[in-house]
């Protein structure tokens, strides 16, 4: 008992003391009913509100219903069907006119009434007075506090370093010791099982457990049971996922026995280390309400498929003595749930090493099997000093041994919010290593009940500590192959793991914050997880908002077994608007998978109509290991920078310009390129109008639409000296800089303020000398489309522009990175590679020609892939091209080798025009307008030439292929229409020889 709990008892017990005698007599109350600290309660201050368990005396025998069940080894679709709707049946039959009662009554405060039916119970908040007078009425059999719950210390997280987090081909020695290895051996990994984690809410996008997530496969609110999603206010629920679930696909990092099941999550509100409660935002539901949710999430009493086969709860409620045991509240739910078939587990407490230690929850012993309460041990199996120990303080079951099992729990690596991982202690974390194993049980004996699969894990228990069961180990270690094992000598026969040798597995799916040119078009990731070769994937792409299907895309390539691949999809075309997709993996090399639980993935995607941009190609996407690659980004616009970056959000910058050289590639590799725009939004001036200088704390407030540099702003000064400027995000984060003025009068101030996605930021100076305001001459808002709108000024300046001027700001076109795939032959080397430039600098002559010769200094090649930058190509090994523009070009040989391999050489060539032929180009480019550029199905070509002569054109793509041409004949002037629809989207050069005068001009078909 904590010391804080002492004194309020002891001042409770002096305060009884002092009412007089009648006073107590007239708080009536039937103590056969009402549970004693609400007995306390009543007498402390009968006027005071609580919150309480109304439970009906009228029951549906449950326990009947689950011994009949356990006889005829009823199914558990069985089971959930028949008890869900007697359960429901009694409830609407009995709660009527109590329920009447209570919202009439003005003692009961308005909105708090909450009826159950996993046990006949409505919940209140009331007077004590009145919660005193509900005690004698027949119809009620108790009336029980309702307890917030509480997190069990866990003491130092330890968040592991990036290079340790994964560990490659590796599993968690945890899981080795409770020998979960040898039930993946079977092909037991949780396929087709659910795990309800009651508890903080969890990080579902982080990588080891965001494709288990069981939203993928069915509605958000049948599997998060809290209406705002991602709250994070504590990292708990993360930590307890991962041991039950979690494995990083990517680099088949193995942490959860149960790798392959679903999981849905409770988020409830919990009381910290330090007593601060985690409150969520919105409607949420109590530990209570989720329980009764697991027996029902999608609110359909004929569907059992959707009720999860374990359900771990890592938390509890303190005990202070057998009188806490009173509660029967929660024991008809638990056995509810038990009716069905659902395991429960609780962790035991972190408030060892005294007897006695054990929560509310993890005292309960009215039955053997239900709940199973789990303490911890270590990594030699000796009982971890925190973990809490029994007997249990409550008298009324079997035996008072406490916990009934004990697994790993300390220096546990598990998932951690934002892609993290951490090392840490706790029965919270030994809880889920059982979980995961119920799990793997339940795949292999699907319909035998938790409670027989609770019992398996207790009988095949390694023993520890003193001999038989005890109140420090309890039965003693899991071993989840030996309760397959037993359960097998028992005369139940294992279900065969489903099995497929084209089995495929979505790991991964991104989609850009924009998808752009009318299309969705996500990032998918493919484990092969079966024992041939992948070669054609088929996938269905719906909107789950609408119920329609948008549309079908197909990838072949090659996915070797025990490999990963990531592929852009084709586009599937989609009307402009916002969308929840659910991609779906269907056809598997011309078949069903048979493991199709694991191909839904969700994502939200906004759809535009702009181009997608940059446009990219490559000149050697099929190598050697070892060779190397270049892929070429056409961005079509001025002023903007081309950036390649190894991750489709974050990462490095690989390189910057309008190409990239990869060298000596080893394995598949992957880029993304994006276009990189500097533009300016916001008043430019501050003279524009009348304007004076505050000093005071003010500023704009504007909403990001994308992710943004806020690189610079004009600022006004009156005086030099320090400012203080500061970016606070809507969530209260703050960016600052401090910066010293040297000069008044108008300067740029760099800020380099990284912004995300958001609304209502503040760009504000906190502190210094006065700054200019415009006070006229204003037009809010201020913006760049799709990127960022300036919307006021902040408070006592909100009539004013204040003070930031000309912004700055650095931004990726908003349809996000193109991703561009070379694929490596890894059996192969890739051959050298080489040649020589006659002349690598050359002039065009007088008729506007400069002939150069290649010659290949390579081994052993036998198939010649050259392109010379001006959209030629040759196959010959020693060719000649002929230049007619200036400008500098790459040139790339692109060999294979008698073996298949191949590899590619690049080198540039500088033409460097004569001063006639230079004129004669300068003049004609005047004379040329090409437009749109983009275009999607239509070119022009506009002509308004000196004189009528002779045109030719010829369009050509990056690699010199003609794609089409045509003879105008003779011509001064007038647009000509170029039909390019049926091209791919790409880049391409449109050659228009006048005369004996050539000009080249570049657009982009999307």
């Amino acid at each position: 008992m904590n010391r804080l709990r002492k004194k309020h008892l002891l001042v409770a017990l002096l305060f009884l003391m002092m009412i007089p005698m009648s006073q107590a007599q007239s708080l009536s109350f039937n103590a056969d009913v009402m549970e004693d600290q609400l007995e306390l309660a009543i007498h402390e201050q009968p006027s005071q509100y609580l919150r309480a368990y109304i439970i009906l005396r009228d029951q549906v025998d449950i326990e009947g219903m689950r011994r009949q069940f356990d006889a005829l080894r009823s199914s558990k679709d069985e089971r959930g069907r028949t008890v869900v709707k007697a359960l429901e049946a009694k409830a609407a039959a009995t709660q009527g006119r109590l329920l009447q009662d209570l919202e009439r009554h003005p003692a009961v405060k308005s909105g708090s009434i909450i009826p159950y039916w996993i046990t006949n119970m409505i919940e209140v908040e009331a007077k004590a007075s009145f919660l005193a007078e509900m005690s004698w009425r027949e119809d009620i059999q108790r009336i029980e506090p309702v307890i917030t719950n509480e997190l069990f210390e866990t003491g130092e997280v330890e968040y592991i370093e990036e290079d340790a987090a994964v560990v490659p081909n590796g599993r968690e020695r945890g899981l080795t010791a409770i020998n979960a290895h040898k039930m993946w051996a079977m092909g037991y990994t949780g396929y087709g099982t659910k795990v309800m984690v009651i508890d903080a809410d969890i990080d579902y996008n982080h990588r080891a457990i965001k494709t288990q997530f069981f939203y993928h496969n069915a509605p958000f609110d049948e599997t998060y049971t809290a209406e705002i999603p991602l709250q994070l206010c504590l990292d708990h629920g993360t930590f307890v996922a991962g041991p039950i679930i979690g494995i990083d696909r990517l680099r088949n990092d193995t942490i959860g026995a149960a790798f392959n099941a679903k999981y849905i999550n409770g988020p409830i509100e919990l009381l910290d280390d330090d007593g601060n409660l985690c409150v969520l935002d919105g409607p949420n539901l109590s530990s209570i309400q989720n329980l009764q949710f697991a027996l029902n999430p999608d609110r359909n009493s004929n569907t059992t498929n959707d009720i999860p086969d374990v359900i771990n709860n890592s938390y509890g409620q303190q005990i202070n003595g057998s009188n806490d045991c009173q509660s029967i509240g929660l024991r008809n739910i638990l056995r509810s749930l038990d009716a069905v078939g659902v395991s429960i587990l609780y962790a035991a407490g972190n408030a060892g090493p005294s007897e006695t230690t054990l929560t509310f929850q993890g005292s309960l012993n009215f039955d053997p099997y239900v709940p199973l309460v789990i303490g911890a041990v270590d990594d030699r199996k000796e009982i971890a000093a925190f973990s809490s120990r029994g007997p249990s303080l409550c008298v009324d079951g079997p035996d008072r041994f406490k916990p009934e099992l004990v697994a790993p729990g300390t220096e546990i690596r598990t998932t951690a919010p934002n892609n993290q991982y951490a090392s840490i202690f706790g029965t919270s974390f030994a809880s889920p290593y059982v979980a995961g194993s119920i799990l793997l049980l339940k795949e292999a004996f699907p319909n035998l009940s938790g409670r027989v699969l609770n019992q398996a894990l207790l009988e095949t228990a390694e023993d520890l500590g003193s001999e038989g069961e005890d109140n420090i180990y309890g039965a003693g270690f899991i071993d989840v192959y030996a309760a397959y094992e037993w359960l097998i000598d028992q005369g139940n026969t294992p279900t065969p793991a489903i099995q497929a040798a084209n089995d495929a597995i979505i790991v991964d799916v991104q989609s850009r914050n924009i998808d752009c040119n009318r299309m969705v078009q996500p990032l998918v990731t493919i484990a092969n997880n079966g024992t041939e070769e992948l070669s054609e994937l088929s996938f269905q792409l719906r909107d789950v908002d609408n119920g329609l299907n948008l549309g079908r895309a197909t990838w072949t390539g090659n996915i070797a077994p025990g490999q990963t691949k990531t592929f852009e999809l084709e586009g599937v075309n989609a009307i402009v608007g916002n969308y929840t997709v659910q991609l779906q993996l269907d056809r598997v090399n011309g078949e069903a998978d048979l493991r199709f639980l694991d191909n839904f993935f969700k994502f939200d995607v906004e759809v535009n109509a702009e181009p997608i941009l940059p446009l990219v190609s490559i000149e050697g996407d099929e190598i050697c290991r070892g060779g190397q690659s270049m892929i070429f980004a056409d961005a079509g616009q001025e002023g903007t920078t081309v950036r390649w970056y190894d991750a489709r959000v974050g990462g490095n910058i690989v390189a910057e310009g309008p190409m990239v050289l990869l060298e000596n590639v080893q394995a598949d590799t992957t880029v993304y390129v994006s276009v990189t725009t500097l533009n300016n939004v916001g008043l430019e001036r501050a003279d524009v109008g009348p304007n004076t200088f505050l000093s005071q704390k003010a500023g704009l407030v504007f909403d990001a639409l994308s992710s943004f540099n806020l690189k610079s702003v004009k600022v006004f000064a009156e005086a030099t000296g320090p400012r203080i400027f500061q970016l606070i995000s809507e969530e209260g984060g703050v960016q600052q800089k401090v910066l010293s003025l040297g000069t008044t009068g108008e300067q740029r101030v760099d800020l380099d303020f990284e912004v995300l996605p958001g609304n209502n930021y503040e760009l504000l100076m906190t502190l210094g000398n006065g700054l200019a305001v415009t006070t006229n001459e204003i037009n809010f808002p201020y913006e760049i489309t799709d990127i960022a709108r300036i919307n006021r000024s902040t408070g006592t300046v909100a009539t004013f522009y204040a003070y930031f001027y000309d912004w700055e700001i650095e931004y990726d076109y908003f349809c996000g990175r193109v991703f561009a795939s070379i694929d490596v032959n890894e059996e192969g080397e890739a051959p050298t590679v080489d040649f020589s430039i006659d002349n690598p600098v050359i002039m065009l002559d007088d008729q506007g020609q400069a002939s150069v010769t290649f010659t290949d200094l390579s081994e052993n090649l036998v198939n010649y892939r050259w392109t010379f930058g001006d959209g030629f190509t040759s196959a010959q090994a020693n060719p000649t091209n002929v230049y007619t523009e200036p400008g500098t070009y790459v040139v790339t040989l692109y060999g294979t080798d008698s073996e298949g391999c191949s590899n590619m050489a690049v080198k540039t060539i500088e033409v460097q025009a004569a001063v006639t032929s230079t004129a004669e180009q300068l003049a004609l480019a005047n004379q040329l307008q090409l437009f749109p550029n983009p275009a999607q199905d239509l070119i022009h070509l506009q002509m308004d030439l000196e004189q009528q002569s002779q045109v030719h054109l010829q369009v050509v793509d990056l690699f010199g292929k003609v794609v089409y041409q045509q003879d105008i004949g003779q011509i001064q002037s007038g647009i000509i229409p170029v039909d390019i629809a049926p091209l791919p989207t790409g880049t391409y050069l449109m050659n228009v020889r006048v005369g004996n005068t050539s000009l080249g001009k570049r657009f982009i078909k999307y």
